[in-house]
């Protein structure tokens, strides 16, 4: 996942938990969720090899970090179990990602919170056709997404606990 250079006031940004963020746009570092990095043994300073384009790249581990929209790092639907051995979130400069992927002044996700929820739908579809001349892979809501998707229904499966084993 791309990140700006400079990510603060971001709505989706990252929680550095160890390290620092990138210092350069044309760096080959990278940030890596803080469960891979544990369950990995990796240290600040490895290098992990990534495939972008088709093409294996080594990339300079700078910092760990979260991310609200990946609590749980989820393959796909199919895996339902994060497996931070084998799989993780890696964030890079928005920079390096442009050039090493071919896709300079591509945005590859947009993210915005609605104050009026009964709106959302109305809002998506217009999107939908605004953006209809680029390409759009997929619209998902909130509840839809697998993250929150499994920490919703971790705490609700908390919840019933806390009100039956007392």
């Amino acid at each position: 996942i791309s990140l700006p250079l400079k990510s603060q006031g971001i709505m989706d940004g990252v929680h550095l938990v160890k390290g620092r963020l990138f210092q350069d746009t044309t760096a080959d570092e990278c940030l890596v969720h803080d469960k891979f990095f544990e369950a990995n043994q990796l240290k600040l300073g490895d290098r992990i090899l990534v495939t972008a384009n088709g093409r294996r790249q080594s990339l300079k581990i700078v910092g760990t970090a979260q991310s609200p929209e990946y609590i749980y790092t989820i393959r796909n639907v199919q895996e339902m179990v994060p497996n931070p051995n084998k799989f993780a979130i890696v964030w890079v400069q928005s920079d390096w990602a442009e050039s090493q992927l071919n896709l300079k002044g591509a945005i590859n996700e947009i993210i915005g919170e609605v104050y009026a929820p009964e709106q959302l739908q109305a809002i998506l579809d217009q999107a939908k056709e605004s953006l209809k001349p680029y390409g759009i892979f997929a619209r998902v809501k909130r509840e839809n997404h697998l993250s929150h998707w499994y920490l919703n229904s971790e705490l609700e499966g908390l919840a019933v606990s806390a009100k039956v084993t007392p």
